[in-house]
């Protein structure tokens, strides 16, 4: 008998004909609590197996979203890295049909965005540097028809003596590895910053 119960193939069949029983409303002699028992933690654990399924319909798209999200972030990341220099910048008033071209202020103006999150910006012409940190965040899982509108970039700068100077803080859009454009929106209305990657 021992030896029958070692052996996975012999041990099933067993166990199977304790149970059996069971599920008829009868009672095996001298073993009938321990069955009903068993018979109770099987069927319990059959019932809670068939809603797993749903259960996992319900969270397996939460859990392949948040994947794909962060593989998205790390690809916008990767994009980003690199100079930039900016060639055209606008300012729109809220309301406004029309835009101002204020690229005089930001003309050659270029931005170092290093893989270890921090960057350098220089001005152009007087080829001051500030050096600061970036940050990319995902705010949005959704694509428009013109642009995909779903990353935030955050830059504080600094000057030499470590004292914040400016900050570069808005919607990343149309992201490529060549080209992007910053909104940065503010009390009166929005920033465009349109850039090209030089190096």
């Amino acid at each position: 008998m021992v030896h029958m119960l070692n052996s996975p193939s012999m041990a099933l069949p067993m166990l199977s004909k304790f149970l059996t029983p069971l599920k008829n409303g009868v009672k095996s002699k001298g073993r009938g609590g321990v069955t009903w028992l068993c018979g109770y933690l099987i069927d319990k654990t059959t019932c809670l197996m068939k809603k797993l399924k749903y259960i996992l319909v319900l969270i397996l798209p939460l859990l392949l979203s948040g994947c794909v999200a962060e593989w998205r972030l790390g690809n916008k990341e990767d994009r980003i890295i690199g100079v930039w220099e900016i060639e055209r910048a606008f300012y729109r008033e809220y309301g406004d049909l029309f835009r101002e071209n204020i690229i005089e202020f930001y003309n050659g103006d270029r931005i170092e965005f290093l893989p270890d999150y921090t960057a350098i910006y220089e001005d152009y012409p007087s080829g001051f540097l500030s050096f600061g940190d970036w940050e990319l965040f995902l705010t949005s899982d959704r694509y428009s028809d013109d642009e995909d509108i779903d990353f935030f970039l955050d830059c504080y700068f600094y000057d030499n003596r470590g004292r914040f100077a400016f900050d570069l803080n808005g919607e990343a859009t149309r992201l490529t590895w060549n080209r992007f454009n910053l909104r940065i929106p503010d009390r009166g209305g929005i920033t465009i910053l349109k850039m090209r990657k030089v190096n």
